[in-house]
């Protein structure tokens, strides 16, 4: 993971930005810690959910936005290990 450094180094190891950072440190404290690379990955995972939750109507962000939300969280795992799976699953 060559690649990793200069995520870094571009100030890019927390996703897109640093707006779900709280979330981000959650899921890591829950799994036992996220590399660098999942850091970067799941950051941007949360960060396009609630881009697309902030694109919904008021109205429907009620419905749908759990939803999203829960899409989002099943994309979270999928870039977990075996082992941070389990962990996440009994957390969630």
């Amino acid at each position: 993971m060559a690649f990793v450094p200069a995520l870094q180094a571009q100030g890019l190891s927390q996703g897109k930005g640093k707006a779900h950072q709280k979330q981000l440190d959650k899921i890591g404290t829950t799994v036992g810690g996220l590399s660098l690379y999942q850091q970067y990955v799941i950051g941007g995972i949360l960060d396009n959910a609630q881009a697309k939750v902030d694109a919904l109507a008021p109205s429907a962000r009620r419905s749908s936005g759990g939803d999203i939300r829960k899409a989002a969280m099943v994309q979270v795992r999928n870039n977990l290990t075996p082992a941070q799976q389990k962990k996440f699953d009994a957390g969630h």
